[in-house]
């Protein structure tokens, strides 16, 4: 599945409605549109949904 990468640049800055970017969070295409992230704080990443965890309300890919 295609997922949007925070990357570690954007880490704590403020989103539209008021929380922030975590650094390595994902975005789903939706909730990219939703939030109106900036193309320079993401990276498109390919990952299945097997290697994904949440932690404290965000989505995190587990690491290899």
């Amino acid at each position: 599945m295609t997922y949007f990468k925070i990357k570690k640049t954007a880490d704590q800055r403020k989103r539209i409605d008021g929380s922030i970017y975590v650094a390595n969070e994902l975005y789903t295409l939706k909730e990219k549109e939703k939030y109106n992230i900036p193309v320079a704080y993401y990276d498109t990443i390919e990952i299945p949904k097997s290697k994904i965890y949440f932690m404290f309300g965000a989505r995190f890919a587990m690491e290899k």
